[in-house]
């Protein structure tokens, strides 16, 4: 049996969450809810590295919404608990309204 304090294994946990995609559906507040929930991961099992990967968008609304979880998700990557990966304005918003349709 591993010891949790052994370096003889590595564990990433990478979570993703866009505004596009499932928080179309849930809202901000399972994006707040699913940092929340990788900070609480990297207490609970300081090996475990610990990535998120929340769209641009998500951030900034996250910043304006909850500005505690912010504070929180600063202090963590000062601290390396974890780290952001991705976070691009890659995923538009809404639709073009010119989608579909013939030219000419």
């Amino acid at each position: 049996m591993i010891k949790k304090d052994s370096a003889e294994y590595y564990l990433i946990l990478a979570n993703h969450w866009s505004y596009t995609g499932i928080g179309w559906q849930l809202g901000l507040e399972s994006c707040r809810a699913s940092v929340e929930d990788s900070l609480n991961i990297a207490d609970q099992w300081p090996h475990v590295k610990v990535c998120i990967n929340p769209d641009a968008r998500a951030y900034a609304a996250l910043r304006k919404y909850f500005p505690e979880t912010i504070i929180r998700l600063k202090k963590y990557l000062a601290e390396k608990k974890t780290e952001i990966i991705g976070g691009t304005y890659g995923q538009p918003m809404g639709r073009r309204s010119d989608a579909g349709r013939r030219s000419g």
